[in-house]
C-alpha cells in the first residue's frame, strides 16, 4: 500500500541520518587520512579494529559508496570471521555494526538498477535482495543474541521497517514482532520510548499492510503504553490510512478496467479489420468484357448485367420515396406483380411458344391492315 509504504520510506531516511549522524561528505584525502589513522589500529585489540572497520565502513557509507562499504563491514557480522565474536561481546558495538548493516542493505536495493547492475554482479544482489525478502537478515541478527529478550528494540524496529519494504510477506514480518512482545511486552525497557514507537509501527504499519484494520484499532485501545490523547491520535491515523487505502484501491480499479476496455477495443477493431481483409481476399474478381476501342457506340447501347446493378440503388430509392403515397406503392405493386406473372409464364416453353404465335399473328394482321389500307388509298 503506498501510503505506510510512504511512511516506512521517510522513517528509512530518519533512520539513516540517524546512522550517518551529521558527518558531511568527505573529500580524498581525508578518506586516505582514515585508511592511514586505522591501519596503526589493526595491530591493537579485536575491539579497537572492529571501530576502525566500523569507522572506515560508515565514512564510505555516507559517501555513497555503497560497495566498498558493503565489502569492510562484511566481516563484522559474517560467523566465521575472527572479529564476529568481538562485535557480539560488546553490546555497544553489535547494535552500532548492525544499525549501520541494516541501512546498508536498505541502501543498497534502493539503489537505480544501472547504478545496482555496475556496483554489484549479478549474485550479490540476488544474495542481498534474499537476505531482506527471505528474512535471512533477521534470523542472523538474531544468532548474535542468546535470546530474544536481550534484543534492544531498536534493532527490531530497524529489522522490521527494513524488512517490511522489500518483501512481500508482512505476515510474516507480524509474526516476528509478536513474537518480540509475546516475551518482552512484560518487562521494565532501558528504551522505553523506542519500544512505543515499535509499538506504533506494528499499529501503523505492519497490521495495515496485512489487512487487519479492526486489530489494529484493537491493539490502540489496549495498549498501556499510551495515553488518552496518544491513543486518538493513533486511531485517526488509521482512519486516515484506511481512507487513503481505499481511495488508492479505487483508482488502481478504474485503472485496471479502463485498460481492460481499452485492450477490448482495441482486440474488436482488429478482428472487424481482418476481417473486412479477408473478405476482401475471397471474393471474385469482377470481369469485364473487353471491347474494342473502335465500337464505344456498341458498347454504350449495351448496358449488361453490371448496368442493371448499378440501376438498383435508384429503384430502391423510387421504392422508398413511394412508399411515402400510398396510391403510388399500390400501382408499383401491382406493376411489379404483372411483370412477375410475365416472367413465370415465359419460364415455361409450352407458354413461350404460344405466345410467340400470338405475337407472329398479331403482327401479320397489323400487316394486311396496312397493306388493305395503302391499296384503298390507290383505288
Amino acid at each position: 500500500m503506498a501510503s505506510y509504504s510512504d511512511k516506512n520510506h521517510d522513517e528509512s531516511e530518519n533512520f539513516t541520518e540517524q546512522v550517518g549522524d551529521s558527518a558531511s561528505v568527505s573529500s580524498v584525502t581525508s578518506h586516505h587520512r582514515l585508511l592511514m589513522s586505522s591501519s596503526s589500529e589493526i595491530s591493537s585489540s579485536p575491539s579497537n579494529r572492529v571501530r576502525g572497520i566500523y569507522k572506515q565502513s560508515k565514512q564510505l557509507f555516507i559517501n555513497r559508496q555503497f560497495a566498498e562499504s558493503y565489502s569492510i563491514i562484511l566481516p563484522l557480522v559474517t560467523a566465521d570471521s575472527s572479529l564476529y565474536n568481538a562485535v557480539n561481546n560488546d553490546s555497544t558495538l553489535h547494535d552500532l555494526v548492525w544499525q549501520l548493516y541494516l541501512a546498508l542493505l536498505d541502501g543498497i536495493l534502493n539503489l537505480p538498477s544501472s547504478e545496482l547492475r555496475s556496483a554489484f554482479s549479478k549474485m550479490e544482489i540476488k544474495h542481498i535482495r534474499g537476505l531482506l525478502e527471505d528474512f535471512a537478515v533477521w534470523t542472523q541478527a538474531s544468532a548474535t543474541r542468546k535470546s530474544m529478550t536481550a534484543m534492544e528494540p531498536e534493532m527490531i524496529l530497524t529489522l522490521a521497517s527494513v524488512c517490511s519494504r522489500h518483501t512481500l510477506n508482512h505476515e510474516e514480518v507480524r509474526a516476528r514482532v509478536e513474537d518480540y512482545f509475546l516475551v518482552t511486552r512484560s518487562l521494565a525497557h532501558s528504551q522505553q520510548a523506542i519500544y512505543n514507537k515499535l509499538i506504533e509501527f506494528y499499529v501503523l504499519f505492519i497490521l495495515p499492510a496485512c489487512n487487519k484494520w479492526e486489530e489494529a484499532h484493537k491493539a490502540v485501545d489496549s495498549s498501556p503504553e499510551f495515553d488518552d490523547k496518544q491513543k486518538r491520535d493513533m486511531s485517526d491515523k488509521l482512519i486516515h490510512l484506511l481512507q487513503s487505502t481505499n481511495e488508492l484501491q479505487e483508482q488502481k480499479a478504474k485503472a485496471a478496467a479502463s485498460k481492460k476496455n481499452e485492450s477490448s477495443r482495441k482486440k474488436k477493431n482488429q478482428s472487424i479489420k481482418s476481417r473486412e481483409s479477408s473478405n476482401r481476399d475471397t471474393s471474385p474478381p469482377k470481369q469485364e468484357k473487353a471491347c474494342p476501342d473502335n465500337k464505344p457506340a456498341e458498347r454504350a447501347s449495351q448496358p449488361g448485367q453490371f448496368g442493371l446493378l448499378s440501376r438498383m440503388p435508384n429503384l430502391w430509392r423510387t421504392v422508398l420515396q413511394a412508399s411515402k403515397q400510398p396510391a403510388v406503392l399500390i400501382r408499383l405493386l401491382e406493376s411489379f406483380m404483372l411483370v412477375l406473372a410475365l416472367l413465370l409464364a415465359l419460364g415455361v416453353s409450352e407458354n413461350r411458344k404460344r405466345i410467340g404465335l400470338m405475337v407472329l399473328e398479331f403482327l401479320q394482321r397489323v400487316r394486311r391492315t396496312v397493306l388493305m389500307a395503302i391499296r384503298v388509298k390507290y383505288v
